[in-house]
């Protein structure tokens, strides 16, 4: 897990981490949550880089991957940076708050991801 705070007690400014972590098949899955007082800084793009980086470099995964609700362009628009592909959506797939959501999926493969360069 990567953090924007000393400890990681609760975070409060952002935190990443690899969840889904699959060691058979070679794959997880990244999130990162950013307290909203902390929006648009950047910080998303920089978490998830530094677990997808972490993932592929230290773990040697082949793929990681990500989802986030489709109505959340700027989610997409994070995973999309760190070089992650849109792979598809998946039509009111949970449901959240009482509402059914479409959740957009990305993913990344080892081979089409250059370390730690974004």
């Amino acid at each position: 897990m990567f953090c924007g705070n000393s400890g990681c007690g609760g975070c409060s400014r952002w935190c990443g981490h690899l969840k889904e972590y699959d060691q058979t098949h070679k794959n997880a899955e990244v999130g990162y949550w950013i307290g909203k007082d902390y929006w648009h800084n950047g910080y998303a793009t920089e978490a998830a880089l530094a677990v997808v980086n972490y993932g592929l470099e230290e773990l040697n995964l082949q793929r990681i991957y990500a989802h986030c609700l489709s109505r959340n362009p700027l989610s997409g628009k994070v995973l999309a940076k760190i070089g992650m592909t849109h792979e598809g959506t998946l039509r009111q797939h949970i449901l959240k708050w009482n509402e059914f959501e479409d959740i957009d999926l990305y993913g990344v493969l080892r081979s089409e991801h250059r370390l730690g360069d974004r």
